[in-house]
């Protein structure tokens, strides 16, 4: 009997490390957070710190502030993907608009996602803008 729990308990180890290695350990577009985000960063040469908590009131959790390459991005971490996209669909197009809120911005919104992440950069530094596409593909809503 303890000789089939052992060959059981071997299989699924064994199978779970194949798993692991196929999928190149990486974390699924619905495991990805702030953690991850500064870690890919960090892998383009990007400085990138975790700063001050923020509240933007059109959304449902509060966010964190990134240092990135002397800039302020905003990041709002989600439990799941589903919760964020609840809040992303609110952001109208352009930025202009969220839920019921008509924002005026200091310069140029641009809002992206990814996994359990919204990320908001408010700016035009076209090197911050390709830096962001790289990792968080190209930009949801803003200008």
């Amino acid at each position: 009997m303890k000789s089939k729990f052992y060959v059981a308990s071997l299989f699924f180890v064994l199978a779970t490390l194949i798993l692991t290695a196929c999928s190149g350990g990486s974390v699924s577009a619905q495991g990805y957070g702030t953690a991850e985000f500064l870690k890919e960063l960090r892998e383009k040469g990007a400085e990138a710190e975790s700063g001050e908590a923020i509240e933007q009131p059109f959304f449902s959790v509060m966010g964190t502030t990134v240092n990135l390459n002397g800039e302020s991005v905003q990041v709002f971490e989600y439990d799941s993907a589903e919760t964020m996209e609840s809040d992303a669909v609110l952001v109208d197009a352009d930025g202009g608009t969220i839920g019921t809120s008509m924002v005026s911005w200091m310069a140029t919104p641009h809002f992206y996602k990814k996994g359990r992440i919204l990320v908001l950069y408010i700016g035009d530094n076209q090197e911050m803008l390709r830096l962001l596409e790289s990792v968080l593909s190209a930009q949801f809503a803003g200008r």
